[in-house]
């Protein structure tokens, strides 16, 4: 099977909601239209390169989904599109839901090994359980796609029938933090000469989250911008705690807030109607994992309720 270090996916982009404005119906109504259709066009573009993977190992037969966990937006997008893909390919596909338990998702790897899978996509519970899944699969001789938890290039390397399927998180970080950059006041909305930001990272565990975090600071003060930290919280990819986490801290720091930054466009919809937010999409994509990110005009930031 062809190795990927990486895959790129064609439909990963990067969201910049630089230009904040507007009353609190426009942006609830702008959010709501946007924040899905942008997430269900790369859920649908990540499948598609799963699917790819799965068609250069194997010429049919049986596919083995794990699923991290089935309350996930994005995955759901996922494992939908990945099923009829597959499935129009001529492929039986037999999707597991992992509900966030590794231990779990093991004993689903090895059932579906002895039934005898031709292929396994797995989307690990946690990064740190690569080598163990690695090695299960390598035993089995399954040709396997991990995806949307990178493992290490080391880990990678350790069998051939590997492939990775996701996006450069280090780019996607940069870009993040670049959308800072191109905005007028490079975020330093009151001229103090800093940004002040709040961080929202998906799972510190996973490593694509973690590189997404620095790069989009680190693009910063390459740049010679001084940076901020208010807070840094893990969301876990969960709108609800996401919006909770923005209502705290808006509660706490109020209009010391310029950056509010996430990496995941799950919270989009939420985080716009806390804010009172329109959601207006960049005009910059890549092969990035997708993004949001907003900077908050001074005048338009809502009192804390």
């Amino acid at each position: 099977m062809k190795k990927f270090a990486a895959l790129a996916l064609a439909g990963c982009m990067a969201v910049s909601l630089a230009a904040c404005g507007g009353s609190a119906s426009t942006s609830t109504a702008a959010s709501e239209s946007t924040a899905p259709a942008e997430s269900t066009s790369a859920a649908e573009s990540a499948a598609e390169s799963a699917a790819e993977s799965v068609t250069e190992a194997t010429q049919g037969g049986k596919v083995g989904v794990c699923i991290y966990k089935f309350d996930d937006a994005f995955m759901t997008t996922y494992r939908n599109a990945l099923q009829e893909i597959l499935e129009g390919k001529g492929y039986e596909v037999t999707i597991v839901d992992g509900n966030n338990d590794q231990a779990k998702q093991n004993e689903q790897i090895n059932t579906f090994i002895t039934q005898g899978v031709d292929a396994l996509i797995i989307n690990p519970v946690m990064t740190s359980a690569a080598d163990q899944i690695i090695s299960t699969v390598k035993g089995a001789d399954v040709p396997t796609v991990l995806i949307n938890r990178e493992p290490t290039a080391d880990q990678m390397s350790a069998y051939d029938k590997l492939v990775y399927v996701g996006c450069d998180a280090a780019q996607s970080g940069t870009f993040q933090g670049e959308l800072i950059l191109d905005t007028e006041n490079k975020g330093d909305i009151n001229g103090d000469g800093k940004v002040s930001y709040i961080m929202i990272q998906g799972d510190p565990e996973n490593i694509d989250a973690q590189l997404r975090t620095e790069y989009s600071v680190k693009a910063l003060t390459d740049a010679g911008v001084e940076v901020e930290q208010l807070d840094l919280q893990r969301g876990d990819w969960d709108r609800n705690k996401g919006q909770e986490i923005c209502q705290n801290d808006l509660a706490k720091y109020g209009d010391q807030i310029e950056v509010v930054s996430a990496t995941t466009m799950i919270w989009l919809s939420a985080l716009c109607r806390l804010f009172r937010l329109p959601a207006a999409p960049s005009t910059r994509t890549s092969t990035s994992s997708v993004l949001t990110l907003w900077t908050l005009p001074r005048t338009k930031l809502p009192t804390a309720t």
